[in-house]
């Protein structure tokens, strides 16, 4: 059975595959670092509709 992934361990997997530092994908999803941070921690766990939306469409451009 495979294991899912939270939100934040989703991006900071996908963050480190594809060498982006906390700053570069921060301001490529137009958000603080300490917010992504808090995300990738799973401090935070409600984004805004915004943010997913930006979310995906990175994770459309990246591999």
């Amino acid at each position: 059975m495979k294991k899912m992934l939270t939100l934040g361990a989703f991006l900071h997997y996908k963050r480190k595959e594809n060498g982006y530092t906390l700053g570069d994908m921060a301001e490529e999803l137009g958000i603080s670092k300490m917010y992504l941070s808090e995300l990738e921690n799973s401090k935070k766990t409600n984004p805004s509709i915004e943010i997913m939306q930006g979310i995906t469409g990175m994770n459309s451009r990246i591999k």
